[in-house]
């Protein structure tokens, strides 16, 4: 055998090798799975400082007679996290073994923080990989709620509070039928942004990339900023309503507002309802569609399209001709590229009530009255 047969055979010889260590690899990560599997899925294999071990996942329950607390304060780097309304209050925590937490009352505050140990997860068998889950229920209106976690899914439930602070770098977060004296926070860097059904003194939501979602809620401020996603409004009301996007279209239906301002780089812009005060459109790219539940003659409207046609009720009107100067509300929208349409009707449809709800503070001190007083 020659010199150049003999580097040749090594060379061959070399990826033989490494397909069989592959092929070792995968058949034991297949046995364990259907280890892991005959345990419940409740087994992982980490490697950490002292080598590769094997965890088992663990939940703990704190349900004492006479539990309570006002404020909650959770910050974790992954887990699902919800806040519940419930009878009672209680506090579940399910984890793997992997990951060490602390969780305390202390001053009136349920306290949990999460610190993970050194070294990473090599590989997991059974059903699911173990993480951390959260589940907090309460039965009275609190403090202040805070719950901060860098992935996973955060949802909140009938929640009575001052203040409502919620931040995820990826994952989606809903919050459904609450009450919040103060601010409602939602920031999320990757994932949804839902809102259902909830009452704020203010709304404040923001998102890197993905959907923001407002339904049928009401606020006296409302600020939503989206670099990458829709923005979805419906059956909601605001005295003031700031929707700020980068890229991703806006679509407001069945809206009651006292002001409206609307800057969309990228995107079309979609706005239908009881629009009162000043109502302002500026749109970079993309076309723009309002349609006022109520009579053109107590609207000044002004419409600008760089590169498209503007239309009121139909017609085309020119570039930023006014067509009510003496009356008490404004539409103004300005264009780059794409049409402009504003109609007016007096036809609301079925179920729409143009009432605008503005009672905030005489709703606020009825409803966290001496009855409900916040737990300190």
């Amino acid at each position: 055998m020659n010199k150049d047969d003999t580097v040749s055979t090594a060379k061959t010889k070399k990826p033989l090798k490494l397909n069989i260590i592959m092929a070792i690899v995968l058949s034991a990560g297949i046995l364990l799975g259907i280890f892991g599997y005959a345990l419940g899925g409740t087994r992982a294999v980490i490697f950490g400082e002292r080598g590769f071990s094997i965890v088992k996942s663990e939940q703990i329950r704190v349900d004492e007679r006479g539990l309570s607390f006002g404020k909650i304060n959770v910050d974790v780097k992954a887990a699902r996290v919800e806040l519940i309304r419930a009878d009672r209050f209680a506090y579940e925590i399910s984890s793997g073994s992997h990951q060490t937490y602390t969780h305390n009352i202390s001053d009136g505050e349920l306290s949990i923080k999460e610190t993970t140990k050194s070294g990473f997860r090599f590989f997991s068998f059974g059903i699911h990989v173990p993480d951390l889950e959260i589940k907090i229920y309460y039965n009275k209106p609190l403090d202040d709620v805070f719950v901060h976690t860098s992935a996973g899914k955060i949802t909140v439930n009938g929640l009575e509070s001052n203040a409502l602070d919620l931040d995820i770098s990826a994952g989606n977060m809903e919050v459904n039928d609450c009450q919040i004296k103060g601010v409602t926070h939602a920031k999320s860097s990757a994932g949804a942004v839902t809102v259902e059904n909830c009452k704020s003194r203010e709304f404040k939501l923001e998102n890197q990339a993905g959907k923001i979602v407002l339904d049928n809620c009401s606020a006296k401020v409302t600020d939503i900023k989206s670099s990458t996603g829709g923005v979805k409004l419906s059956d909601t009301s605001s005295e003031s309503f700031k929707i700020k996007t980068t890229a991703g279209a806006v679509n407001a239906q069945d809206i009651r507002s006292k002001g409206l301002t609307a800057d969309v780089t990228t995107g079309s812009v979609k706005i239908s309802g009881a629009l009162t005060g000043r109502t302002a459109v500026d749109v970079s790219a993309g076309s723009t569609t309002i349609n006022v539940y109520g009579d053109s003659a107590n609207t000044n409207v002004s419409l600008a399209s760089s590169a498209g046609i503007c239309r009121i009720n139909g017609e085309k009107r020119n570039f930023l001709e006014p067509s009510g100067a003496n009356a008490g509300n404004s539409i103004r929208v300005t264009s780059t590229t794409g049409s402009v349409n504003v109609n007016f009707s007096n036809d609301f449809h079925d179920g729409f009530d143009d009432d605008f709800d503005d009672d905030f503070d005489d709703y606020f001190d009825d409803y966290f009255d001496d009855d409900t007083e916040f737990i300190d």
